[in-house]
């Protein structure tokens, strides 16, 4: 009996736009060598080439990562397959990158939390010499190897620029205290909360 495939269905809602990006790129990338299956190297190579901010906190530019992954994995005949499965270790590497983003009190996961991800599975596979393992040994030529790497990522998702990023937007609003009855009068007769009514206010007048 063949194993089930894994799901990806529970973690992918909390996916950002631009994490979904890298999910597109990993693919791509898994096409261009060839290969059956979306990979944890596949989404390195996706995150390097979603933002090259990345590549920099790294220093791994995507073309060196590129020749580097086809050196360890090397190159199939170009797939025509319009749908890849995604492998084991890959799955594990998103929920890996859902379970920081909320340790890091991010609201979504981002391409950031998703590098997370797959630096700390690589770093398992590696200790267990199981899949995966293309990615320990590409980050684990850089400086200060895989620690060192990890180490780099997290400051960066730690800045307050990317804290700003990751986490919800709130507003303190003032108001007068007639305008405030007003708006409690017309929450109440919507059933709604205060602050929901406001909302759904303002995204009307943005949409109009």
């Amino acid at each position: 009996m063949n194993p089930p495939k894994p799901d990806i269905t529970s973690t992918m809602h909390r996916f950002d736009d631009q994490a979904r990006m890298v999910l597109g790129f990993a693919r791509e990338e898994a096409l261009r060598l060839g290969h059956p299956r979306i990979a944890p190297e596949h989404l390195l190579l996706g995150v390097l080439r979603q933002n090259d901010s990345f590549a920099q906190t790294l220093s791994l530019p995507l073309g060196e990562a590129r020749t580097r992954l086809e050196q360890i994995v090397g190159r199939r005949e170009t797939s025509h397959e319009t749908t890849l499965e995604i492998t084991e270790a890959a799955r594990l590497s998103m929920e890996t990158a859902a379970s920081e983003a909320r340790r890091l009190q991010a609201s979504q996961v981002s391409p950031g939390h998703l590098l997370l991800g797959v630096i700390r599975q690589a770093e398992i596979s590696g200790r267990q010499m199981t899949g995966g393992i293309a990615v320990g040994q590409i980050l684990g030529e850089l400086e200060g190897g895989i620690r060192g790497v990890m180490r780099r990522v997290l400051e960066g998702l730690r800045t307050p620029e990317a804290s700003a990023v990751n986490q919800p937007m709130t507003v303190e609003l003032k108001l007068e205290p007639e305008f405030h009855q007003k708006l409690l009068a017309y929450a109440d007769s919507q059933g709604q909360s205060l602050e929901a009514s406001i909302l759904g206010i303002l995204q009307a007048t943005i949409k109009a």
